[in-house]
């Protein structure tokens, strides 16, 4: 244990984020500062705490209410003698509380006693006094089951010299002589060109008079409004002001990041020709400039460290900063240009190029990809002053092309999910843009390296809000729109008119984004009539099956089923999960993710928060598909005349030593009726529960037929071939907050499990269950269905 001073008044002790990291495959050892921890566990407790990626992972299935269900404790030699405060940082949820003791010289004291959980990330100050902390323990008491948090450090702090280091006055202000040419040397022009022309100024000018540009213009003029506020100078400091929560001090999380303001002031002071405007996007800049790191907090600097959060802050600086030297950079002076750019070669530069050069695994996904916005735009507001850059642009244009293959597999799709598939499309778009038109050659000449992804896409669209949101698979937000420059540019690469159609119901619905991108690429185009088509998607390789239909009774159905590799980054536990929708509406829901300083987040990635087929223990720790297993794969998907049949192996998603074989078929011959066979032996007798999720409550109005009625339509759950020893309808939360009711059926005890189950949607023709014989017919006025099951094989016809 040592004491590293972070500033004047504070120090770290504890930085258990380094002991760990997001390169899996790292060859390098590090040490671990919990490991010097001793942990204990209650009798009654199911849990642990582990090594995190940036932290000390507290997880909690199963406790004893209200008592101690875990501690960790170790000795230690730490002088206090200059500090008063002991400092936690870390995110625990208010269902989780926590005492902390102390022996400061020989004394075993209680310094904190039942500490509520903020519910996001934050620090908690404790008192203390003397000269020697010798034993350090925390123990922690849960108040329900499935629980889940972190602490990322811990530390000293003297509260008075603290009270004076945040009371000193900043000096800097708005003047920055020197630095400013005169108003009448301004011509109001772009300097570099990166994402327009100057000849094209008057045009989007006129464009911008025009719905639905006109709004989205005004919005952002609007905000340029409110951004002359800003004092950026007052955030000039150690670490560049980025509130993210997850690693920022509680003094820092109210500070603006200044890239959007800047970015937003700089193009609206061009097209607007407002000096102040311009004037204030500079002064945002040189601001930045002024601060001693582009990272955000003292976890990306921590002396003695390796882990870091990569590039994200440094990646939007530089885009920023590229950008402000492009359309407010005429009010420079040579002098006030060249700090700008020194800032991006000494601060924002290095990182990203240290990522790209040193962490293999963000060529594989997202990351990579997304820093290539800041490198390419930091580089062009680099290359007219420095040529030399030219061949470090033509680097980042090969980078980019190597990472989006390595991203996008053979048929298609990609690992992490539509949210993250359009957060990273959307930010290289703009890149491939400018690099474009820095070559001088047409955007068109990415169409072969990005062509082959957009189907992915089209099959991941919810029925939500006209066929524009996208589903909340993996880590995504529910509820979030395709973007406009999505669907213009695949539309222009493609010429698909699902694209255009999607593109035109964005602008209607006035979904355009305020990004500059979007409203300088995106056209005004005739209104497409009709329904969005969303595509049938069957990717076999990723894992992800999408079939839209029409029904007799149902109007338009949709079922999404996941399996597929188990990515490290960002992957759930939902190998073997549904999603159901008809009539425009979601009906079986994945609750998606929330946000990352949410202490709950990790919950929602778990099996049991996922339409599945869950293994029970008895002791009630959670069944887990770890991230270090294979995940699940498609065995066969069609759709046939209809006939809609699915089977996938989800054997190899599950934990070690848990599953013989797992599998999931779905058979549907209509798209009212999905029968879902599960065929599981066990290397162990357990329960099972059959899971499913609902944004309706359930009720069992007929003995064995559980209905979630929803305003459009109802849906029935009705075990086939067994009965439930248990029914419950468990209540939980979506990314967004939203209640979702989870169907929970459980089977009788035992090592093999071949359950069939039926869901039915109906509108106006319900469906009614006949046993006769060995065969089971589900009949309506529109159809007749008969399963027959013999053995493990399953025979589902529409009559």
């Amino acid at each position: 244990m040592r004491i590293v001073e972070i500033n004047e008044a504070e120090a770290i002790f504890e930085p258990f984020w380094e002991g760990g990291t997001s390169e899996h495959t790292n060859p390098h050892e590090k040490y671990r500062v919990l490991d010097e921890y001793e942990i204990e566990y209650s009798e009654d407790t199911i849990g642990q705490i582990s090594q995190g990626w940036a932290f000390a992972s507290i997880n909690i299935d199963k406790a004893k209410k209200n008592t101690v269900a875990m501690s960790m404790s170790r000795k230690c030699e730490l002088d206090i003698i200059t500090y008063d405060t002991l400092k936690i940082f870390a995110s625990i949820p208010e269902e989780l509380f926590f005492d902390v003791y102390v022996t400061i010289d020989g004394e075993y004291k209680k310094i904190g006693d039942k500490i509520k959980g903020h519910g996001v990330t934050g620090e908690y100050d404790l008192p203390i006094v003397g000269n020697i902390i010798t034993t350090i323990r925390i123990d922690f008491i849960a108040t329900k089951d499935y629980i889940t948090a972190n602490i990322a450090w811990l530390g000293l702090a003297d509260s008075k010299r603290v009270e004076f280091m945040e009371s000193r006055k900043n000096h800097y202000d708005s003047k920055w002589t020197g630095l400013f040419k005169e108003k009448n040397e301004v011509d109001f022009n772009a300097e570099i060109e990166i994402l327009f022309d100057n000849k094209d100024l008057d045009t989007l000018r006129k464009k911008f008079e025009i719905e639905p540009f006109k709004s989205a213009y005004e919005g952002m003029v609007e905000l340029a409004k409110e951004y002359m506020k800003t004092q950026p100078e007052k955030l000039i400091g150690t670490y560049v002001p980025k509130p993210d929560r997850r690693w920022c001090r509680d003094r820092h999380v109210n500070k603006p990041a200044l890239d959007t303001i800047m970015e937003n002031l700089a193009f609206v002071g061009l097209i607007e020709k407002d000096y102040e405007m311009l004037r204030m996007a500079c002064r945002c800049a040189l601001s930045v400039a002024h601060c001693t790191y582009w990272c955000e907090s003292i976890m990306g600097v921590f002396p003695g460290a390796m882990w870091h959060h990569r590039s994200f802050t440094e990646e939007i600086y530089c885009k920023s900063c590229g950008y402000v030297l492009d359309w407010a950079g005429s009010l420079l002076t040579p002098y006030g240009k060249q700090i700008i750019r020194d800032a991006i070669t000494m601060k924002g530069l290095p990182r990203l190029e240290a990522d790209f050069k040193c962490v293999d695994y963000i060529r594989q996904m997202n990351q990579g990809i997304v820093f290539s916005g800041g490198r390419v735009t930091g580089l062009l507001g680099l290359v007219h002053r420095f040529p030399r850059y030219h061949s470090n642009i033509l680097e980042a244009e090969q980078d980019i092309i190597e990472m989006i293959n390595n991203y996008v597999k053979e048929d298609g799709g990609t690992l992490e999910g539509p949210h993250y598939w359009q957060y990273t499309f959307s930010n290289v778009i703009p890149s491939l843009y400018a690099l474009a038109r820095y070559k001088k050659q047409p955007f068109s000449i990415y169409k072969e390296l990005l062509s082959k992804t957009g189907k992915f896409i089209l099959s991941h669209l919810s029925q939500q809000d006209d066929g524009t949101i996208l589903l909340p698979i993996n880590d995504a937000h529910p509820g979030v729109h395709l973007k406009a420059n999505i669907a213009y540019s695949f539309y222009e690469l493609t010429g698909n008119e699902v694209w255009l159609s999607l593109y035109t119901k964005l602008l209607e619905k006035g979904y355009v984004s305020d990004d500059v991108f979007t409203l300088v690429a995106s056209p005004l185009v005739e209104k497409i009539e009709g329904d969005t088509v969303i595509e049938q998607g069957i990717f076999e390789v990723t894992g992800q099956v999408d079939i839209n239909r029409q029904g007799k009774d149902i109007s338009k159905a949709h079922l999404h089923y996941c399996s597929g590799e188990l990515y490290v980054g960002h992957s759930h536990q939902d190998k073997g999960s549904i999603i159901l929708e008809a009539e425009g509406i979601t009906l079986c829901p994945d609750c998606g993710a929330g946000y990352y300083h949410d202490a709950n987040l990790s919950n929602l990635c778990c099996a049991n928060n996922h339409s599945l087929f869950l293994p029970v223990f008895d002791n009630g720790k959670l069944a887990r598909q770890p991230m270090e297993q294979y995940g699940g794969k498609i065995i066969r998907a069609e759709l046939k005349d209809d006939y809609v049949t699915i089977v996938s192996d989800e054997t190899k998603a599950w934990e070690e030593g848990l599953m013989k074989h797992s599998k999931r078929r779905i058979y549907s011959p209509c798209a009212e009726v999905y029968i879902i066979v599960d065929d599981v032996e066990l290397y162990e007798e357990h329960n099972m529960k059959f899971l499913l999720n609902s944004f309706a409550d359930y009720e069992e109005k007929e003995k064995g037929i559980f209905t979630a009625d929803f305003d459009k339509c109802s849906l029935n759950v009705i075990p086939l071939n067994w009965e439930c020893q248990d029914s419950n309808v468990r209540n939980i939360k979506d990314g967004e907050k939203q209640e979702v009711f989870q169907l929970e059926l459980t089977t009788k005890k035992s090592d093999k499990h071949f359950n069939v189950t039926a869901i039915t949607l109906a509108k106006n023709d319900q469906f009614k269950v006949k046993y006769i014989d060995d065969i089971i017919e589900l009949t309506s006025n529109n159809y007749s269905i008969s399963i027959t099951i013999n053995d493990n094989l399953v025979d589902v016809k529409e009559q």
